[in-house]
């Protein structure tokens, strides 16, 4: 089993089309399947719709959602009992942070790369728990709070390469 084989599925929820076409590619080269959502909402819909073995193994979350926000859209998400499982990673495309969590200081220095770093670290962890409970998939396992990183992703560091 690799760490991919506990990070096959990735949701990306974001309104930006050109930042969830660079994530999705950037995703896919790493051989992870990405499904993408413009909004909150469908991707609410879609989660507690699909079968279980469809869940995704992570979803990256941008903050400023049209709607729902992304902040909005976990709080549901963990107050869903098949669903308050679920791995995520919060990311903002915005300087600001004004639609920062209480508490939550934003990094605007924050790159791609930092966000897939953090998506490698999460994967790992839940091969990790994985492999210390036989018999349980990673998706039962109870999202950690550090697992919900705010990544402040500056529209001058898009670029992949």
């Amino acid at each position: 089993m690799t760490e991919r084989a506990e990070c096959r599925r990735i949701l990306i929820v974001d309104s930006y089309p050109d930042l969830r076409q660079v994530l999705k590619d950037r995703l896919v080269a790493k051989g992870h399947g990405v499904k993408l959502l413009d909004n909150a909402a469908s991707a609410l819909w879609m989660l507690q719709n699909c079968a279980d073995l469809d869940l995704p193994h992570v979803i990256l979350v941008e903050l400023d959602l049209p709607g729902m926000n992304g902040w909005q859209f976990l709080r549901i998400l963990k107050t869903t009992p098949r669903l308050s499982r679920l791995s995520s990673l919060v990311y903002s495309n915005r300087q600001d942070h004004s639609g920062a969590a209480p508490g939550r200081v934003g990094r605007s220095s924050a790159t791609f790369d930092d966000l897939m770093t953090s998506l490698e670290r999460v994967c790992a962890e839940k091969l990790a728990a994985a492999a210390k409970t036989p018999g349980r998939t990673a998706r039962r396992f109870r999202t950690l709070p550090s697992e919900q990183l705010e990544l402040g992703l500056s529209q001058n560091k898009k670029k992949t390469g």
